[in-house]
Order: C-alpha cells, then structure tokens, then sequence
C-alpha cells in the first residue's frame, strides 16, 4: 500500500498533510470494509453475554419479561439457569464480574488501599496507620469471619 500512496502524492503533487488525510481515509475505508466482511461474513463470531436478575427480582414473570425483552431487541438466549448463594460465593461470581469495586471489598487487604488519611481521621478519630498497625480495619470477607458472620449478614447490618 505504502508504494501506491506515494506514486498517488508524487503524480498528484500532494504535501505531507493531504496525504496523511488520504491515507487516514484508505485506512478508514478499508478498516469499514474489513468491519463489514468480518460481520456479515457466515459463521462470524458473535458477542456472548452472561445476564442475572438480582436476587430481589428472581420470579417466574420477571425471568419470562427478561427473555422475552432479550429476544424482542434480536438476541438468542442460548442457555438459562439458576445460581445459588452460595456457589456465587464459592466461585466469587460477583467479585469477577465486578472486579474494580470488589478488589477494594473482599480481595485486597486494608494495607493494599489507597484510603486519604485525612478523611479517615476525620470519620473515625483514629489515624489510618494507626488503625492498620492495631489491626482494627478488615476487607468485608475478612470482617465476616473476624466477626463470625454472612455476607447477609453483613449487608443487614450496613442496611
């Protein structure tokens, strides 16, 4: 390609910037053709998507409403089924799925964060490095155990 964009510029007399402009649209144009052909092409991969109703919402109607929403916009559900608690836990499901916010509450350790000292100190009365080295701060899996209770019951309590 490269050879056949300069014998363009040297016959039309182009400068650098005009071709970088045609290039960028030979680029653009063949990245949509390629987009096109790679979407429209038989047997081209497709997007996957893993869909939960919260636990709050599980009934028979709302599954039905969601499957039926899914299929009306075009999408096939491929497989359904039910997750319990406590294989979500196991599996650390959630935690997967939402790995930003659950690194910072259940994976990483207190030490591991990064928590502003000031407004630490300001909440509780208690610096942050003196908090650690008492250890009297926990992840949310390790507060469950220090405490000997759920994660239910953690959330009830925090409700």
């Amino acid at each position: 390609l490269a050879p056949l964009l300069a014998a363009y510029r040297d016959l039309k007399g182009l400068d650098a910037l005009t071709m970088n402009k045609v290039a960028a649209g030979v680029a653009g144009a063949g990245a949509l053709a390629g987009a096109y052909y790679f979407l429209s092409a038989p047997g081209a991969p497709k997007n996957a998507a893993f869909v939960f109703v919260k636990p709050h919402a599980v009934t028979p109607a709302v599954n039905s409403m969601v499957k039926a929403g899914l299929e009306a916009k075009g999408l096939k559900v491929t497989s359904e089924g039910t997750l319990t608690s406590e294989v979500i836990d196991e599996k650390k499901l959630i935690d997967q799925h939402y790995y930003a916010i659950a690194s910072k509450a259940t994976i990483l350790k207190p030490s591991e964060l990064n928590v502003p000292k000031d407004k630490f100190q300001k909440q509780f009365g208690l610096s942050w490095d003196d908090a650690l080295s008492k250890g009297v701060v926990f992840n949310a899996m390790d507060a469950c155990k220090e405490l000997g209770i759920s994660a239910d019951e953690m959330n009830s309590a925090w409700a």
